[in-house]
C-alpha cells in the first residue's frame, strides 16, 4: 500500500467517524407512553400521608395521570412506598362546548373536581376500580383537580376523558374507548385451567378486553374463580396504514399476536404489569389473538391499541 492510498483510507475513516458523532443517539423508549386521551399537562404534589396534609415532599410536572406503582414502589424521590397521597392540578383546553365524560381508575381512593365542582368521589380503600361521569363544559380552558391516595400494596391512578373525540361506551361498569382505546369486538373462550387446554367452559362476546376480577370472583358462568385462562380473538380495523402500539396490563400472564405474528410475551405469574410493542399495519381488517391466564388472587386483563 503506497502512502497516498493509506492517506485516502485514513481520510475516509475520519469522515465516517465524524458523521457517526454528529448522528443523534437513539433515545430509550419510555416505559409507558401516555395514551392520547389521558388527562395531560399536570402538576403533581406528593405527600407522605394519605390526607394531602402538610407540605408536599415532591412537586413535579407529570405528562399524564396514567400510573401503576407496584407494591413496595415509591412514586418518586422522597415519597413513601405506601400510605402516600397526590394532588394533581391540570389545565385542559376544551375545543367546543359540549358534554364530556371523565373516567378514572383508582387503587385506592380518588376524587375528581372540574373547576372546583366535585364530579367523581371514590375516596376509600379498594382494588383497581373504574368510575365515570359526564359534565357540560364551555369552550376554552378549565382546571381539573385530582386527589388520590394509596394505603397499601400497589397503587393505580389513571384519569382520562373523551376530549380528543373518542367515543366512550360502557359494559359491565368498565368504560372503554372504541377508537384509540381498549381492544374491542372480541370472542372470549374461557377454560378451567391455566393452559388453554381442552374445551372451553364458556364462549362469549366481550365488548372490550378491559377486566379486573377481584380475588374469589369468577370471570363468568361456569368459570373457576382461580386457575383459569382465556383466549380472545378480536377483529381490529386499522383506519390508515401506519404504526400501531398495543399495550397490555396483566395479572398474571398474557401473550398477544397480530395476524399470527407474535407481538408481546408476558406469560408468567406477576402482579399487574404493563407491556407495549408497536407494529406496522396496512389499512383494513386485522386479527388479534390474546391469550391470558390467572393463577390466584385477583385477575387483571386489559389490552389497548393506539
Amino acid at each position: 500500500m503506497n502512502k497516498t492510498h493509506f492517506l485516502q483510507i485514513a481520510a475516509a475513516c475520519l469522515a465516517l467517524l465524524a458523521a457517526a458523532m454528529r448522528a443523534p443517539m437513539a433515545e430509550a423508549s419510555p416505559a409507558a407512553a401516555p395514551a392520547r386521551d389521558y388527562v395531560t399537562g399536570c402538576t403533581g404534589e406528593y405527600f407522605n400521608n394519605m390526607t394531602l396534609s402538610g407540605s408536599p415532599v415532591l412537586v413535579r410536572s407529570d405528562a399524564a395521570i396514567n400510573f401503576y406503582w407496584p407494591e413496595y414502589t415509591s412514586p418518586g424521590v422522597g415519597v413513601n412506598t405506601s400510605q402516600y397521597s397526590v394532588r394533581w392540578t391540570c389545565s385542559i383546553n376544551v375545543p367546543t362546548a359540549g358534554t364530556y365524560t371523565f373516567t378514572m381508575r383508582a387503587d385506592d381512593g380518588m376524587n375528581l373536581l372540574v373547576d372546583g365542582t366535585l364530579l367523581i368521589w371514590a375516596w376509600y380503600d379498594q382494588g383497581p376500580s373504574s368510575y365515570s361521569n359526564p359534565i357540560y363544559l364551555s369552550a376554552g380552558w378549565h382546571t381539573i383537580r385530582v386527589e388520590y391516595y394509596n394505603n397499601t400494596l400497589g397503587g393505580t391512578a389513571q384519569v382520562y376523558s373523551n376530549l380528543t373525540g373518542t367515543t366512550t361506551y360502557y359494559t359491565d361498569a368498565y368504560p372503554y374507548s372504541y377508537t384509540g382505546g381498549y381492544l374491542t369486538n372480541c370472542t372470549g373462550e374461557y377454560f378451567n385451567n391455566t393452559t388453554l387446554s381442552g374445551s372451553p367452559v364458556l364462549i362469549r362476546t366481550d365488548g372490550a378486553i378491559n377486566f379486573y376480577w377481584a380475588a374469589g370472583a369468577s370471570p363468568g358462568s361456569g368459570v373457576n374463580s382461580s386457575y383459569y385462562s382465556v383466549r380472545w380473538t378480536c377483529s381490529f380495523y386499522a383506519p390508515t396504514s401506519n404504526g400501531y402500539t398495543f399495550s397490555i396490563l396483566t395479572d398474571d400472564g398474557m401473550n398477544v399476536w397480530v395476524d399470527g405474528n407474535f407481538l408481546i410475551w408476558a406469560w408468567r405469574d406477576q402482579t399487574p404489569s404493563a407491556y407495549s410493542n408497536s407494529i406496522y399495519l396496512g389499512a383494513g381488517a386485522h386479527t388479534i389473538r390474546v391469550e391470558y391466564y390467572n393463577k390466584t388472587l385477583g385477575g387483571t386483563a386489559q389490552v389497548s391499541v393506539r
